[in-house]
């Protein structure tokens, strides 16, 4: 016959390897989990988190802001100066960016340099006044940015429609910007 205390030892190891293999699967799930959501230069979301959010989150705002941003001239930076520059501007924009919005605004990165902000719940002026913040901002660090921003009270339309919206008016701004320095962006 084996003692209790034997026995009560045995399942107490049990219990402890059970326990700290479980925190450590939970650990490893959050890092994947992060891995799967987050842009590794910028550390924004990214493109697969924007996705989810549009499916399970944004169905249920009440209004919605959503800010297109496009780096001007990046093509001409990491030519010039090389791609570690032009991913140390990244970054640079992606940091401020993130200072620009509410903590419970989301920021993505869906693209080279394409960056996305959702903010759900925000007055137009509030939104105006912190996209001049980050514009004027660049503006002093010799950084220009297309943006093209769409806000909407109680929208009907899907968020995809307000991103091709926002997005198209980013383009606008981009060309406008192109036509008034004379850069040929082809090159």
């Amino acid at each position: 016959c084996i003692p209790r205390s034997m026995i009560l030892l045995v399942f107490t190891f049990m219990i402890q390897y059970i326990v700290t293999a479980s925190l450590h699967d939970a650990a490893r799930i959050a890092q994947l989990t992060y891995l799967k959501e987050t842009d590794s230069l910028t550390r924004l979301f990214n493109k697969n988190k924007y996705n989810e959010m549009v499916s399970m989150y944004y169905p249920y705002v009440d209004n919605i802001t959503v800010i297109f941003w496009d780096l001007n001239n990046l093509k001409i930076i990491n030519d010039t100066y090389g791609h570690d520059m032009g991913d140390r501007l990244l970054k640079a924009v992606s940091r401020r960016l993130c200072k620009c919005i509410r903590k419970t605004d989301y920021a993505f990165r869906i693209g080279g340099d394409e960056l996305l902000a959702l903010c759900a719940g925000i007055e137009h002026a509030a939104l105006m006044e912190r996209i001049g913040l980050l514009k004027e901002y660049m503006k002093q660090n010799n950084v220009n940015m297309a943006v093209g921003e769409i806000w909407r009270e109680k929208y009907q339309t899907g968020l995809d429609t307000l991103l091709q919206e926002s997005e198209k008016r980013m383009y606008a701004d981009k060309a406008a910007y192109y036509k008034r320095t004379g850069i040929d962006r082809r090159k």
